[in-house]
């Protein structure tokens, strides 16, 4: 077999099949290029930074966080060509929240409360993780204040007491009232820009002690220490009530009567006026006595003092009238 080849003419040179002969030779296709182009494959890339990352407060230790997601400058989203398939929120605590690609709001929980707080965002495909976002708005997250401190208590009067203290840390939010508590009595309200309130209507010879909560707009914050103790001076007894008297034989009458406010101190006696005769002084823990000596078909009042180790009190009303019978 000669090295002769048949030789086509074409645009396209390819191997030839075997020829008969079993010698190979070449052979040319022809072709028709129907249309032509370059291939525009575009590499996937990290996404874009998340955008607007803004904290909002939701309740006593939480805050809702909203953002949008990355965009391109003709507002396509910025996903590097894969899909976003989470986000990472860190907030400034250094806490971090994982949550779906898909969402655009998150609950972040757990945050101390008195403490300011900001939010960072990445955006994350398959590829990896987008740069950092710009950082959110600071938020704070309120509180009950604390209790107020240094509470003291000084007579003033008889029956008051100026109370002072010192304000305490309010959570932040404004103090509205503070309720100071009397260990008797009603708690009395006061604003919560003050520092000092006359506490009055205490009992005279008895012992107080004061304790206070400050009170915003989330609620009261604990009980403060309670004050010093201090005692209202005793006073002279209120007079005694409901004197009434009743014969008693020929010469006598029932008198009793219904005790008085004591001032702050034991009554030590009542004394019992007649409108006419001899006064009668009797125990201060009683309630009855028997007044005798009356003259006969004579009428007769009593009145009644109740003494103290201050003094005695005002004279009471005067009793109902009684008559004694003739001889």
């Amino acid at each position: 077999m000669s090295g002769r080849r048949n030789r086509f003419r074409g645009n396209l040179l390819s191997a030839g099949k075997p020829l008969n002969t079993g010698d190979y030779g070449t052979r040319v296709q022809k072709f028709r290029l129907v249309s032509a182009g370059v291939a525009n494959t575009i590499p996937l890339s990290i996404p874009g930074a998340p955008t607007n990352v803004v904290a909002t407060l939701s309740g006593n230790n939480a805050a809702v966080i909203t953002w949008d997601a990355p965009i391109n400058r003709n507002g396509s989203i910025n996903n590097g060509g894969s899909i976003i398939t989470s986000y990472i929120i860190t907030c400034s605590s250094g806490f971090t929240l994982n949550v779906s690609g898909s969402l655009t709001s998150a609950l972040f929980t757990g945050l101390s409360n008195s403490r300011t707080f900001t939010f960072t965002m990445v955006a994350i495909n398959r590829i990896g993780t987008s740069p950092q976002s710009a950082r959110s708005n600071e938020i704070t997250i309120l509180s009950v204040p604390n209790a107020p401190t240094n509470v003291l208590a000084e007579l003033s009067g008889n029956n008051a007491a100026t109370i002072t203290w010192n304000p305490p840390f309010n959570g932040g939010s404004v103090i509205i009232k503070y309720t100071i508590t009397c260990n008797t009595g009603t708690p009395l309200d006061v604003s919560g820009s003050v520092t000092s309130a006359l506490f009055t209507g205490l009992s005279n010879g008895s012992t107080f002690t004061f304790t206070m909560v400050a009170i915003n707009s989330i609620g009261p914050s604990p009980a403060s220490a309670p004050s010093n103790g201090i005692t209202t001076p005793a006073s002279v007894p209120d007079a005694p009530t409901n004197v009434f008297a009743e014969l008693s034989g020929n010469n006598a009458a029932a008198i009793t009567w219904t005790p008085p406010y004591n001032g702050g101190s034991v009554i030590i006696k009542y004394t019992i006026t007649c409108n006419t005769g001899t006064p009668l002084d009797v125990s201060g823990s009683l309630t009855s006595a028997l007044f005798t000596g009356l003259s006969n078909g004579s009428t007769f009042t009593f009145t009644m003092v109740a003494i103290n180790i201050i003094g005695p009190s005002p004279p009471s009303e005067p009793s109902n009238g009684i008559t004694t019978p003739p001889i």
